[in-house]
């Protein structure tokens, strides 16, 4: 009975956390994308990728903006450029090898917009 009571006490003390690592990138260029959901601690890695010789490293943070029918929205709010980030509900908190994931960059300055969809995998980590 106590050993009961203690392996309960434990399992209620221990976190049940986790973070999904979303991984993207584009089929017709070398730019690759790090989508990391964990909440409040939640970032978007951007880099032109290794094969370029000007190779462009991004780090933002990333928020939950929205959700539609199908997809949540996040998106970062550093400095005039915001990046909207959806993923599909359906591979949140889940493993998944492919689906698409919309990415859209939006400079508040001068009202440009682009939108481009990569291709992506995920991975459950619990922390």
């Amino acid at each position: 009975m106590k050993a009961i009571l203690l392996v309960a006490l434990l399992a209620a003390s221990l976190p049940a956390f986790s973070r999904q690592y979303i991984q993207c990138g584009s089929s017709n260029s070398w730019d690759r994308a790090v989508v990391n959901l964990n909440g409040d601690q939640s970032t978007l890695f951007m880099t032109t990728g290794l094969g370029d010789p000007n190779e462009l490293r991004i780090l933002k943070d990333l928020y939950f903006d929205s959700e539609t029918d199908t997809d949540l929205i996040y998106k970062t709010n550093q400095g005039p450029i915001v990046d909207y980030v959806s993923v599909p509900k359906s591979v949140i908190g889940k493993y998944s090898n492919y689906f698409i994931v919309s990415m859209t960059l939006v400079n508040t300055q001068s009202g440009y917009s682009s939108t481009r969809e990569m291709s992506c995998y995920s991975a459950i980590y619990n922390d």
